[in-house]
C-alpha cells in the first residue's frame, strides 16, 4: 500500500512539473537609467500560471514559442530561455526564429543556421540566406554574392538559391533566382542566365530570367525555358514563350499536357 501511495505521489509530481507553463507580462514605466525623465520604457517578464513572477529578470523583448520556451532580447542580443527563466541559448545572436515545431533559425554575424529547441546544431551558422518555403523545405544560399541576405541581384549571371530539407539534405543545388510554391507537389523556379534585366518584371523574350517547374524531390517537371509561368487554378498553368501563350495541365506532381494555341494573353 505504501509503495502504491509513493508511486502516486511521484506521478503527481511528474504531472505537475510537466504541466508547468509560463506566461509573458509587460511593464511600462519611465526609465531610471535614461537622461530623459520622460522616456517611456516597456520591459517583459515571466509569470507562472498563478500570475507570480518566475524570476526578477526583465527583458527588452520576450516572445513565446511554447509555454516553456521563449525568445528573449536584451541590449540588442537575442537568446533563448525556458519557462523558469533559465538560459537555453546564450544572448549572443542577432535573431532567433521558430520555423516549425522543434526547429529554430538562428542568425549570428550575419550568417544563418538551424538548431533544435534544446540548442543542438542541425545546420552550422554559415549560410548567407536561409528561409522557410514550407514545413518540408528551406530555401538557402551558402554564397556571399548577391544583394541583401545573400539574395541574387539583377546583374548576377546565375541565381543563388537552393533547396534543402530540415535535416540539411540538399534537394536542389544553388542555381535559382527564386522559388515559390504551386501546390504540395510542384514548385515554380526562376533561373537567371547571363544578362542584366529587371528581376521584378517577367521577360518578354530573348535574354532574361526563365521559368520552370520542379517537384519536391528536385526533379525537373518543366524545363526552365519559359518567359513566364503563372497558376490559373489547381489543374492549369499559364505559360509564355516568346510571343506565344500556352497552358500546361497538371495533376498533383505531374504535367499531363502542354499546349501552345494562344497568340495573346488569356
Amino acid at each position: 500500500m505504501k509503495k502504491k501511495i509513493l508511486v502516486l505521489i511521484l506521478c503527481l509530481l511528474f504531472v505537475n512539473s510537466s504541466a508547468f507553463s509560463a506566461q509573458v507580462r509587460k511593464r511600462t514605466g519611465y526609465s531610471t537609467y535614461s537622461t530623459s525623465q520622460n522616456k517611456m520604457v516597456t520591459t517583459y517578464y515571466l509569470v507562472n500560471s498563478n500570475g507570480q513572477r518566475v524570476s526578477t529578470q526583465e527583458y527588452d523583448y520576450l516572445n513565446e514559442i511554447n509555454p516553456n520556451l521563449f525568445i528573449a532580447q536584451n541590449d540588442s542580443k537575442v537568446g533563448l530561455i525556458n519557462g523558469y527563466g533559465r538560459g537555453v541559448l546564450p544572448f549572443e545572436y542577432q535573431e532567433i526564429k521558430c520555423l516549425k515545431s522543434g526547429i529554430l533559425k538562428v542568425k549570428k554575424e550575419n550568417k544563418y543556421g538551424l538548431m533544435t529547441f534544446s540548442g543542438a546544431t542541425i545546420l552550422p551558422i554559415t549560410y548567407s540566406y536561409l528561409e522557410k518555403l514550407d514545413d518540408r523545405l528551406l530555401k538557402f544560399s551558402s554564397s556571399n554574392t548577391g544583394g541583401a541576405e545573400g539574395l541574387p541581384t539583377a546583374g548576377s549571371s546565375r541565381g543563388s538559391i537552393g533547396l534543402m530539407d530540415y535535416r540539411g539534405n540538399v534537394v536542389a543545388h544553388e542555381q535559382y533566382f527564386s522559388v515559390d510554391k504551386i501546390n504540395n507537389y510542384l514548385l515554380r523556379v526562376r533561373l537567371a542566365p547571363s544578362g542584366e534585366i529587371n528581376p521584378s518584371q517577367p521577360s518578354s523574350g530573348g535574354v532574361g530570367y526563365k521559368y520552370g517547374i520542379i517537384d519536391y524531390s528536385g526533379r525537373v517537371v518543366l524545363k526552365a525555358q519559359y518567359d513566364y509561368i503563372s497558376k490559373i487554378n489547381n489543374t492549369i498553368l499559364r505559360l509564355k514563350m516568346g510571343s506565344s501563350w500556352g497552358r500546361a495541365e497538371y495533376y498533383n506532381g505531374n504535367i499531363i499536357n502542354v499546349m501552345f494555341d494562344y497568340q495573346s494573353y488569356w
